[in-house]
């Protein structure tokens, strides 16, 4: 997810590449299936049916926060393009934007990150929490995978609105990156 910047407002959504992804894949499976049904052969259809419905829900889902300084609210936007769902929250009922780390697979807060087993990875949270205690979730993300890129986008969230921002911990700097990581 990446940030974009309008004059009073700031957005929060998921990347184009995944949508041109799925153009492309709806375009070739599409041309595939009327092909093959155009010169009467049915057989086995079933299976890029399927496909070619899910690259069109890849291509229509939508998942986007618009931070709106003007109208001092949080709009949350996700969905598939005509059953998208819209959430408001105002400025008013948020506490803080918060960045939390955790170990998958665990509860303890001090058990560290064990490389040898997949279960027990480092991730993060970036959400918002509001007045009655109750967490937004913006985006969970594994640590090594984020680099950085979720704290960076919180503290310019926080600064743009004027939010208070909480990070638990700094983002570990010497993070082990192996080749199957890349």
């Amino acid at each position: 997810m990446h940030i974009k910047q309008k004059r009073n407002t700031i957005s929060y959504r998921g990347g184009r590449s995944v949508h041109i992804m799925c153009l492309f894949f709806f375009i070739y499976l599409s041309y595939y299936l009327v092909y093959y049904l155009s010169i009467g052969t049915s057989d086995h259809l079933l299976v890029p049916f399927i496909m070619d419905f899910l690259a069109l829900i890849g291509l229509l889902y939508k998942e986007d926060w618009l931070f709106d300084n003007g109208n001092r609210q949080v709009v949350a936007r996700f969905g598939v393009f005509p059953f998208v769902s819209r959430r408001s929250v105002p400025y008013d009922e948020i506490n803080t934007l918060e960045v939390t780390h955790f170990i998958k697979g665990t509860y303890e807060k001090e058990k560290k990150e064990d490389r040898k087993h997949r279960r027990y990875r480092a991730y993060l949270k970036f959400g918002i929490r509001l007045s009655d205690d109750e967490l937004l979730l913006i985006e969970a993300v594994a640590e090594h995978r984020s680099a950085g890129h979720s704290e960076s986008c919180a503290a310019k969230i926080s600064s743009f609105t004027g939010l208070p921002l909480y990070v638990d911990r700094p983002r570990d700097m010497d993070l082990h990156v192996g080749f199957r990581d890349l």
